[in-house]
């Protein structure tokens, strides 16, 4: 049974905890109590955004979203509040993923101003190659923005605060639900 924080039409993250075959012996219980196998995804206005379908460590997951809320309150950047969603993630991505030609500290520098834009949940394999995924806040409004490969962005517009609200309820149901995967 998959459980669903936020709202789909908005943003939302769902999660189901699996046992996978190959797990259920003795031999196993320890591994898939440290891991916790499942599913994962985001949905945004409505959009999957990740593989539901496939198999993941749920404590990845939760390892990621707790990292993504270390920007909490700190996503504000009202030169980017004007920019239509296709120039933000054109902006956002050559900041982030861009071209060799800037030099190494040039690098750094935007990814320390500009990482905390970027929503995708690093290192969980259900989102590998999903495409971008982006949070502009400012004062009371926030922006989302998910552009899959070849695709246009789609926008979501939701108040300040709601990601992470969102993204804390995943992180502390599954510390609840899982504290031996600590």
């Amino acid at each position: 049974m998959s459980v669903l924080f936020g709202d789909p039409q908005r943003f939302a993250v769902e999660a189901r905890v699996i046992v996978p075959a190959e797990h259920t012996g003795p031999e196993h219980l320890a591994e898939h109590d440290r891991f916790v196998y499942g599913h994962c995804c985001f949905w945004v206005g409505g959009t999957q955004v990740g593989r539901l379908a496939e198999i993941e460590s749920l404590r990845v997951m939760q390892g990621a979203c707790d990292s993504l809320l270390r920007h909490r309150d700190d996503r504000e950047a009202r030169e980017l509040a004007s920019c239509e969603p296709a120039e933000l993630v054109a902006f956002l991505d050559e900041k982030l993923y861009g071209g060799l030609e800037r030099s190494r500290s040039e690098i750094r520098r935007d990814t320390r101003i500009y990482w905390r834009h970027n929503l995708h949940p690093q290192g969980v394999e259900s989102f590998d190659r999903i495409g971008r995924l982006f949070l502009v806040e400012n004062d009371a409004d926030a922006r989302l923005v998910y552009c899959g490969i070849d695709a246009q962005p789609l926008e979501v517009e939701l108040e300040t605060g709601f990601v992470d609200d969102v993204l804390a309820q995943f992180v502390r149901w599954f510390d609840e639900q899982h504290p031996q995967s600590r």
